[in-house]
C-alpha cells in the first residue's frame, strides 16, 4: 500500500473509457486520461466554464438558435479539451474534433464532464 504524501500531486489520473450510446442505438467507447485538478482547482475551471458557455442572444443581433448552439458547443469543446490529457481514439485529440464529437453523439459531452467531475471530486474513475 502506497504511503500517503501531501503537496505532491499527480500530472494526470489514471486512464479510464467513458461508455456512451451512440445514434444509432449501440454502444461506444472513449479511453482517455484526465489531467489532474484537485477540487479547489476543479472548482475554478468549472467557473471559467459557466463564465463562457452561457451563450445567450446578444441584444439586437437576435442570431439563430443554430448559432447559439454552435457557440456553445465550440466553447464547451475548447473547455473540455483542457480536461483531457489524451485519449485512445483513432483521430486526434483537438477542439474541432471534440466539437464535432459533441454534435453527432450528443451524449459524449456530459458523459466527459461528468467522468472529469467524479475523478477531481470524488477521486472516483469510471462508469
Amino acid at each position: 500500500m502506497a504511503k500517503i504524501k501531501l503537496g505532491s500531486t499527480p500530472k494526470t489520473f489514471k486512464p479510464v473509457t467513458i461508455y456512451v450510446d451512440l445514434p444509432d442505438g449501440s454502444k461506444g467507447d472513449i479511453p482517455l486520461t484526465f489531467r489532474y485538478r484537485t477540487q479547489d482547482e476543479y472548482w475554478e475551471y468549472r467557473d471559467e466554464f459557466f463564465k463562457v458557455v452561457g451563450v445567450e442572444r446578444p441584444a439586437g443581433d437576435d442570431p439563430s438558435l443554430p448559432v447559439i448552439a454552435k457557440e456553445a458547443r465550440r466553447q464547451a469543446a475548447k473547455h473540455i479539451c483542457q480536461a483531457i490529457d489524451s485519449w485512445d481514439l483513432d483521430i486526434e485529440l483537438t477542439q474541432d474534433n471534440l466539437c464535432q464529437m459533441f454534435n453527432e453523439i450528443p451524449q459524449s459531452s456530459g458523459a466527459i464532464s461528468e467522468a472529469y467531475q467524479s475523478a477531481c471530486i470524488q477521486g472516483r474513475l469510471g462508469n
